[in-house]
């Protein structure tokens, strides 16, 4: 296989944390993001930039489904404000709360 300079290489990476507010879920998945951009990649003797975009949506009562679709949704919203970041899905509680489990994507 030819692996060009310019080639896009994804991959969805999907986890369940537990006992993590909103907050902390965000600041799991920055530092993910973060580790991952630094590494350096090289191919042919050319280094390639790895950029990251991770949504991160809340599961609520065990709804799986729809936690993956707004996580889904919200890595979209991340690439179309410039990729490289991560975007949390809009949280239906009014207040900050500690959650059973997080999801991203």
């Amino acid at each position: 296989m030819r692996v060009r300079p310019w080639a896009i290489i994804a991959a969805i990476l999907s986890a369940i944390l537990a006992g993590v507010d909103v907050r902390e879920g965000g600041r799991i998945a920055e530092r993910v993001r973060s580790a991952v951009a630094g590494l350096p990649i090289e191919v042919r003797g050319q280094v390639l930039k790895i950029t990251v975009s991770i949504g991160v949506a809340l599961l609520q009562a065990g709804d799986l489904r729809t936690a993956i679709q707004k996580a889904d949704e919200a890595l979209y919203q991340a690439k179309a404000l410039g990729r490289d970041q991560v975007t949390v899905a809009p949280n239906p509680e009014p207040f900050p709360q500690v959650f059973q489990q997080r999801i991203f994507i």
